[in-house]
């Protein structure tokens, strides 16, 4: 049986579709051998990655264990897949603005593959995303966070709860902010909505972490319910 695809109120068979349009790199236009892959593997392997997890709070790298020297329990270590640089940052754009909601699980994929031994040993409960507010979530269509979440819980076999935690206040665009202004932007913003945390381990995930700010209020939020945040998993720092 041969595929179709509607394209332009046509249905066309998916062969023709690629060969009239043949797919391409999300990043630089190179053809693509395989659809679905969506990004070449030249840019894969371009990505700046980090290889260490770093502060949430003072940025700084965790040179060993999981626990920042300085902040200790305030701050989360925060596993990230690289820089929010070139293509890693034409990435999180077509993920986050453009609707490829597909290159959530290559990324997350990645994020797995780089750290999944240091994620198993934090014996986490369960992985909750950070939120968008509903109204900017309609207008995206999705929460890339959300995305990014349910498929690195595939990749680890942890949990994942997608409604618990909500963002209750409409809050500015963090990107033109400075660090304390995000702070004051983001606090209060979140709320945890039913179910029982008291005592669970959790890890939040989000698509980039800049200042930390974000995470650190949806891990305040989380404590005040009673769990305990272990760790954040990102696929991008905006912040180092």
């Amino acid at each position: 049986m041969i595929e179709k695809i509607k394209i332009l109120d046509k249905t066309w068979p998916s062969g023709l579709v690629d060969f009239l349009y043949p797919p391409v790199c999300l990043t630089c236009n190179a053809f693509l051998e395989n659809p679905d892959e969506l990004i070449c593997k030249d840019c894969l392997d371009n990505i700046t990655e980090l290889d260490l997890p770093f502060c949430s709070i003072c940025q700084q790298f965790i040179q060993s264990g999981i626990k920042c020297p300085d902040c200790e329990e305030s701050g989360l270590p925060v596993f990230c897949l690289g820089r929010f640089t070139d293509v890693l940052q034409t990435m999180v754009h077509q993920l986050k603005y453009y609707g490829f909601s597909r290159l959530g699980s290559i990324l997350a994929e990645c994020v797995v593959k780089k750290y999944l031994p240091a994620l198993e040993k934090l014996q986490a409960d369960y992985i909750v995303p950070v939120p968008l507010h509903s109204t900017r979530e309609k207008s995206r269509g999705y929460n890339q966070a959300a995305v990014l979440a349910d498929n690195i819980g595939n990749g680890t076999g942890i949990e994942t709860l997608m409604d618990i935690l909500v963002r209750t206040k409409k809050t500015k665009d963090q990107t033109r902010l400075n660090p304390e202004q995000r702070r004051k932007n983001i606090k209060g913003a979140f709320e945890v909505i039913g179910g029982n945390l008291i005592g669970k381990r959790v890890i939040l995930v989000d698509d980039v972490v800049t200042t930390g700010a974000t995470a650190n209020e949806a891990a305040v939020t989380l404590r005040r319910a009673g769990a305990k945040p272990v760790a954040v998993c990102a696929v991008a720092a905006a912040g180092l």
